[in-house]
């Protein structure tokens, strides 16, 4: 059981590496440098956004399923807690977000599409990827993950057609996010037959705790990923954040494909 979640958490790593690759090339076309590099932007800054509301619950969280898996009353605890500790932290980057929409031009005159990127963050708050991983049933969130990216990776080609189709890519990936995020949740309840139970504040607080033990370690990889584009996007024109973003994900589709052959040695 342990060899089989390791070769799922490995192929669930590979797929989201690899899938972008297979789009980047139609989609740079179809855009631009401008309007690519615009839409990785945003999807760069929402990225920040939900870091902060998965806030090391990916480990706290999760060692404390594997610990409690058999007990459905506390695995009810830790899920609904979890998920009330990410709405107040999704609270607070929702006023952030509001303050950068009214203050900075960058984000006010394309406010739609950031609005529509930071859609996405709202499905890192219902993502219970950590629970599935907790359960060691790692399988069921790999193939729900697989089914839902495809999807979009179909509806990129279908809908992104004219260089104006930024926002639709970049709400078509955030769709996805959400989707994966809410269907995930329900399939965590469904199929441990968790009831819906209030977690006390206490509780609540208590995950918030755990979970900033691992926030810093966690988020300073991801943002080390996502910070190029960000400051690129700062300091530089959208064409170059195109560019850049483009060579990214050759690199990250190599990468990909190296994921098993690392493993595997």
């Amino acid at each position: 059981k342990l060899f089989s979640n390791f070769s799922y958490l490995t192929l669930n790593q590979f797929v989201n590496q690899i899938l972008p690759f297979i789009y980047f090339p139609y989609v740079a076309q179809i855009l631009g440098p401008k309007n690519y590099g615009l839409a990785n932007y945003a999807v760069a800054i929402a990225l920040y956004f939900s870091l902060i509301t998965d806030f090391g619950f990916n480990f706290s969280s999760m060692r404390l399923v594997s610990i409690y898996r058999d007990d459905k009353d506390y695995l009810s605890k830790i899920l609904f807690g979890s998920l009330m500790a990410k709405i107040f932290l999704f609270g607070i980057c929702t006023i952030i977000f509001c303050l950068l929409i009214i203050f900075m031009s960058d984000f006010r005159n394309e406010s739609l599409l950031f609005l529509v990127a930071y859609f996405s963050v709202l499905g890192s708050v219902f993502n219970c990827y950590y629970f599935f991983q907790g359960i060691e049933k790692i399988k069921n969130y790999f193939f729900l993950s697989f089914l839902i990216r495809t999807c979009a990776v179909v509806l990129i080609f279908f809908f992104v057609k004219r260089r104006e189709d930024y926002v639709e890519f970049v709400f078509i990936n955030s769709f996805s996010n959400f989707i994966l995020g809410a269907v995930s949740f329900l399939i965590a309840l469904k199929l441990n037959n968790i009831k819906p139970l209030m977690p006390s504040f206490k509780f609540t607080f208590e995950l918030l705790k755990d979970g900033a033990k691992y926030f810093v370690n966690a988020a300073t990889i991801n943002l080390y990923t996502a910070s190029n584009a960000v400051i690129l996007g700062f300091f530089s024109t959208k064409e170059e954040v195109g560019y850049f973003t483009a060579a990214d994900k050759i690199r990250a589709g190599i990468q990909g494909f190296l994921v098993p052959v690392s493993s595997a040695i």
